[in-house]
């Protein structure tokens, strides 16, 4: 019988190797001979039959495997519990923000689960639909910082009143660059209102370097704000704002993205999404 020796550190066969003080403790579930080897007896063992320590060896190696197996596992649930808290948490901040303006109650939240969804269609990772959902809820994390006045106007801004909100991403990316977890949707947050020919902000980012999750977050976003009625304008018909969007692939938006959404458009998922 292997294992009953443990330092109480790792595997009993382990402890065998350290010269150290050890205890040794046994389950058995069937009569058993119990044989004591010190280490220099054991590694002389070894050495007179190889065969002996191969068969460890695969042993610890399979153990090795469905420990670390277990581990991986019990630290991806925490870290996914973990992760969990901190969306609640950020839905929470989202929700306080959007309630300043009763138009945009919701619209974090749309936009998250439409940029996923797009995510998906795109074939993109899971680690990198995860980065979606919290790019979407704190996209407009930093339009807490414009005056409610301005997003209550019922008319269109004046350049001015749109130079203070186009300074949302800047803001926005300064409010979660200080907070770890949030860091990782900073280009998320800055570049979602760049324009794939260049003539967006703040950056004048082109294509590709635009970073593809702002691509998609910009899709997603346009969309929710064309169907949501705002305080200068009524809302569109759900076609009418896929049109708008398609008429824009190529100029504001990424033509892959678009052509993805299309597509995500005519799917079951979407009426979902609608509802």
């Amino acid at each position: 019988m292997l294992g009953i020796y443990s330092d109480g550190e790792f595997f009993g066969e382990m402890a065998i190797l350290d010269e150290g003080p050890r205890s040794a403790t046994a389950r058995a579930v069937e009569p058993t001979n119990v044989m004591q080897v010190s280490y220099k007896d054991f590694e002389r063992l070894l050495h007179a039959a190889p065969q002996i320590a191969y068969a460890i060896m695969k042993e610890l190696s399979a153990r090795l495997r469905e420990t670390g197996a277990l581990l991986v596992w019990q630290l991806t649930r925490k870290n996914r519990e973990l992760a969990e808290a901190y969306l609640d948490t950020v839905r929470t901040i989202v929700r306080a923000i959007e309630e300043r303006d009763s138009y945009l109650v919701g619209h974090s939240a749309r936009v998250a689960a439409l940029s996923m969804a797009i995510g998906r269609r795109m074939e993109l990772p899971d680690s990198e639909i995860r980065k979606l959902e919290l790019g979407g809820l704190l996209h407009d994390v930093g339009m807490i910082t414009v005056s409610g006045e301005i997003l209550k106007h019922p008319r269109a801004l004046t350049e001015d009143e749109y130079e203070q909100v186009k300074r949302h991403t800047n803001d926005g990316k300064r409010m979660i660059e200080e907070v770890p977890y949030l860091r990782q949707a900073v280009p998320h947050v800055l570049h979602h209102h760049e324009r794939f020919d260049g003539d967006g902000y703040p950056d004048r980012l082109t294509g590709e370097d635009i970073p593809l999750a702002s691509r998609i977050i910009a899709v997603a976003d346009v969309f929710d704000a064309l169907t949501c009625d705002r305080p200068h304008r009524t809302r569109l018909e759900t076609a009418q704002a896929v049109a708008a969007i398609q008429e824009s692939a190529g100029t504001a938006f990424d033509p892959e993205v678009v052509a993805a959404f299309v597509a995500l458009t005519k799917d079951e998922e979407f009426s979902v999404l609608q509802q």
